[in-house]
């Protein structure tokens, strides 16, 4: 009517689907390659992104064809390039190296004593005091407490794949998706054999990267104990004179690395959320 044509009526948009996360996979759950992989790819994090060994695993979900994804917590950005690619480096070199996984047992309390939360990839739904764990560990990388079975050595795991990444800012949360290659020319997979007969347990410096929560552990079991007169607080703090790698310095050095990190979250007002898995 106005000289120019009329335009037609636009298509109605539709909406994408989004494609269904496959269901989880029991079989996948229960098998020692895939067990094995999460521990290789949870030391590896711990490792490449500076996290805790305990209570950083928000979840572990199995899938078909020995895929999974590990979900961690207290990620509150997602992780640089150069993060990325010392995650998939040391995931590599650990399955290359073919270090041999160590299962032992302990009663609970015992281990907790030892190892405190970082034995507990996320919240522990474990046995009482006083019945026996089962702990998995690789030296120098990863410790967890759970009773599936685990290959011998990450070298059976053929290749290591890691597929993807996403991260969930509003929770703090970093996925990493993998997949497990076995060879096939593996044969009968050699499971890991629990260790008896140990004259002590490991100490957790020799179970998890060299962190605050291995120091602190380190400072326990060195601390001298401190006498105090009657409404006297003593602190393990450094005596002039006192060696830098002390128990006393070791826990200070530790402690004014907690804080830091803890009031640098404050202020981001980041919050770390209670994992439910182990990994």
């Amino acid at each position: 009517a106005n000289g120019y044509p009329r335009r037609s009526a636009s298509p109605t948009a539709h909406a994408i689907p989004r494609a269904e996360s496959p269901p989880p996979h029991e079989p996948t759950a229960q098998n020692p390659h895939f067990v094995a992989a999460v521990h290789v790819v949870k030391g590896a994090a711990v490792t490449a992104l500076r996290l805790k060994t305990g209570g950083t695993t928000e979840a572990v979900k199995a899938m078909e064809g020995l895929r999974g994804r590990l979900t961690l917590n207290s990620v509150p950005a997602f992780p640089s390039k150069p993060e990325r690619s010392a995650l998939q480096r040391l995931v590599e070199e650990k399955v290359a190296e073919d270090a041999v996984f160590q299962v032992f047992s302990l009663p609970r309390n015992e281990a907790e004593e030892l190892y405190g939360r970082a034995m507990y990839a996320s919240a522990p739904s474990l046995p009482a005091n006083g019945e026996l764990l089962q702990l998995v560990s690789l030296a120098n990388w990863d410790l967890c407490a759970h009773s599936l079975p685990v290959v011998r050595s990450t070298g059976l795991l053929g290749r290591l794949e890691l597929t993807g990444f996403k991260h969930k800012i509003d929770r703090g949360h970093f996925e990493i998706s993998f997949k497990v290659h076995v060879p096939e020319q593996a044969g009968e997979t050699a499971l890991a054999t629990t260790l008896s007969g140990l004259p002590a347990a490991p100490a957790l410096r020799e179970l998890i990267p060299d962190g605050p929560e291995a120091q602190a552990a380190a400072a326990r079991a060195t601390a001298v104990p401190a006498t105090r007169t009657a409404g006297e607080l003593v602190l393990p703090y450094p005596q002039p004179g006192a060696p830098a790698d002390s128990a006393e310095a070791t826990y200070w050095a530790w402690f004014r690395q907690a804080l830091g990190r803890k009031l640098r979250a404050l202020l981001a007002n980041e919050a770390s959320l209670p994992g439910s898995a182990c990994g």
